[in-house]
């Protein structure tokens, strides 16, 4: 009886396993996320909560670029940017017209005023050593 066993497991090892085709993807539609755990704020640099980013990045803020599926770089907030030969100086060019939930205009001025914000001395923001590369603003 045990080799009896013993072979009918054997062989359903080697017999190929019948493939189930895959569906293709079907864009559009809805989904609907259950967010684990709710965030204590909603500022990204205020809080070690990882809640925050989940609920908020391309939700409810806009860097100056974005990565999109393929891992590409894509306009945000700067409709374009321009590198410098030895990589240390970037330039955005800022999309015009945006303003925040209060009328308030987006400027340079607000963008560098959160980098900044980002790399001080005493930031709680979760990853300070993000920013510790940009030397001038």
């Amino acid at each position: 009886m045990k080799k009896l066993a013993f072979f009918v497991m054997v062989l359903s090892l080697l017999l190929p396993a019948q493939a189930v085709p895959a569906d293709t993807p079907v864009k559009g539609g809805g989904i609907t996320v259950c967010q684990p755990a709710e965030p204590p704020g909603l500022d990204p640099t205020a809080n070690t909560a990882a809640a925050i980013d989940r609920v908020v990045y391309s939700n409810i803020y806009e860097g100056l670029i974005k990565v999109n599926s393929q891992g590409e770089f894509t306009p945000g907030l700067a409709t374009k940017w321009e590198v410098s030969p030895d990589g240390k100086i970037y330039t955005f060019h800022l999309r015009k017209g945006v303003t925040f939930h209060n009328g308030e205009p987006f400027t340079a001025q607000t963008a560098k005023w959160n980098i900044e914000r980002a790399k001080n001395e005493g930031t709680t923001n979760p990853h300070p050593e993000y920013f510790r590369g940009i030397m001038n603003i």
